[in-house]
Formats: C-alpha cells, structure tokens, sequence
C-alpha cells in the first residue's frame, strides 16, 4: 500500500506549512523548505524500509507544485495523451 506525504500551507494564523501523512499532520514548519526537506527524509526512509511513497508539495494557493514517487522505480509509466 502507497503512503501519501503532503506539504502544505497551515491554514492557521501562524501560517507556515504541514507535513502529512495520508491526511495526518506529522510536523509543522515555519519555512516551506524545512518542511520540504523534512517530508522527502520521511518518504525517502519509508521506501528504503520497502514501502511506497508518493510526496506532493503544494503552493500557498493549495494546487500541487511538484509530485514526487518513492522508490523512483514505482514512478507510474509515462503514456502517450
């Protein structure tokens, strides 16, 4: 079974950004690249424990900026359309 990361704004007063997994909040973070580089450490560990990951990294606008697949061999196959 895949596990999702997410990171993404915190829609609190104190603004900053969430570290998910499938839908929970792991750890907060002031900046967006802490909480980035924290998120991929926790993807990356879980797919060489011989999981699957997915890790999407969302904007301040809450659309999906980047969307990455741990291990890159899981990474769905490229078609055409």
């Amino acid at each position: 079974m895949r596990e999702f990361y997410e990171v993404l704004p915190d829609p609190g007063e104190a603004g900053g950004w969430n570290v998910t997994r499938n839908g929970l909040v792991l750890k907060w973070w002031a900046d967006k690249i802490d909480a980035v580089l924290y998120a991929v450490d926790e993807a990356v560990k879980e797919a060489e424990a011989g999981g699957l990951t997915s890790l999407r990294i969302k904007g301040r606008d809450g659309r999906i900026q980047q969307e990455r697949t741990y291990p890159r061999s899981s990474d769905p196959r490229r078609t055409p359309g």
